[in-house]
């Protein structure tokens, strides 16, 4: 091998492993971020009756517990993205599976939320549903509620 066909493995071994490492870094700092959470802002902006505040809890419960759990497997995930992006020094298969792996997580995450979320507007009022529908909005569309 010539020294330049070394020298240019060398730089895009060294680019592949910055590159997953600094993919790594930003979906773990995106994870990592605290914003006020969704069922906080609902809890403050809607006016709940205790009764409906009885109703949610159980949901929210759920949800939280679910969020956690997938929340600590994406960043479980990350750590074994990382450990095959420095031990191959390339994006194959075994990374591709890894990333599907962390989208799986990531879809659930949303769709269970979503879910929950319905479930949790069905309790409301229309007042407060249209105020609903203005948050989840917001909240969808990057915009501070």
């Amino acid at each position: 091998m010539t020294p330049l066909a070394r020298s240019f493995l060398g730089m895009l071994a060294v680019t592949v492993v910055a590159a997953g490492l600094a993919g790594w870094m930003g979906v773990t700092y995106g994870l990592n971020q605290r914003t006020p959470e969704l069922d906080q802002i609902l809890h403050h902006e809607l006016n709940l009756t205790a009764e409906q505040e009885q109703k949610i809890a159980p949901i929210e419960k759920g949800l939280i517990a679910n969020r956690h759990r997938l929340r600590d497997a994406m960043k479980r995930v990350n750590r074994q993205l990382a450990a095959a992006l420095i031990h191959d020094h390339a994006y194959g298969p075994r990374e591709k599976i890894i990333v599907e792996e962390f989208h799986g997580a990531m879809m659930e995450l949303q769709e269970d939320t979503l879910k929950r979320l319905m479930t949790l507007r069905a309790i409301l009022d229309p007042v407060q549903a249209r105020h609903f529908d203005d948050i989840i909005a917001k909240s969808l569309t990057d915009a501070k509620p």
